[in-house]
């Protein structure tokens, strides 16, 4: 998946999509448009709704409102899957200013009706993809611990949990994620043995303020 990639890094002008096959249709993975916010916004609450809860615009999920000022103008990259009638799934890339080698994972969604055919891990190895070609080394996120399937899917790639628990607040209803850490170089080398192998089963997973989904 790697080798095709037709997304540059933050110093270069990139191609405005790449098209992926998966599940026997065809989607376009493409950086994020102002345009988009709203199809964004529909597609992570109607994953919230999945768990009786709904987006939090004014504090949790705030970022949604400016994203090309949260993600791009600060050095990271946002992306979503479409076709020409939807916006599908979207994904993340932030570089943590401490260590500058770090970065982290953030809205990784995906509408249920593209689950189980491989999208989640085409957008996982961008992620990957993305902070390998930029120098990054390490990649830290946090994931609601209700999501016992994306956390397996998570450490089939390479991620590694922590024993940190943080509780959250900054929602409709109060919430506890997991942490998770992975090293970019060994990420790769897991993203490339398991994306021809693995078919994930239909799930129901998702995320609240960062990686959650799969």
């Amino acid at each position: 998946m790697r080798a095709d990639s037709q997304f540059s890094l933050p110093d270069g002008s990139p191609a405005d999509s790449t098209s992926h096959h998966s599940g026997g249709e065809q989607l376009r993975l493409r950086f994020f448009e102002s345009g988009d916010t709203e199809q964004v916004i529909q597609l992570i609450d109607s994953v919230y709704r999945e768990y009786g809860d709904r987006v939090c615009l004014e504090n949790a999920d705030r970022d949604l409102l400016e994203i090309d000022r949260v993600y791009s103008r600060a050095g990271g990259s946002f992306v979503v899957l479409a076709n020409e009638q939807e916006l599908v799934g979207c994904h993340a890339v932030l570089p943590l200013s401490n260590p500058p080698t770090l970065c982290t994972f953030r809205r990784l969604y995906l509408h249920s009706s593209r689950r189980g055919h491989g999208w989640g891990r085409i957008l996982m190895q961008w992620a990957i993809d993305w902070a390998g070609a930029a120098g990054l080394e390490q990649v830290e996120f946090w994931s609601d611990t209700r999501f016992t399937r994306a956390h397996a899917f998570f450490q089939t790639i390479g991620f590694r949990r922590q024993e940190a628990v943080r509780q959250m607040d900054d929602g409709w209803a109060r919430y506890q994620e997991y942490l998770f850490r992975g090293e970019i170089r060994s990420l790769c080398a897991a993203a490339d043995r398991g994306a021809a192998a693995v078919a994930p089963a239909p799930n129901r997973q998702g995320s609240r303020s960062e990686s959650g989904w799969v």
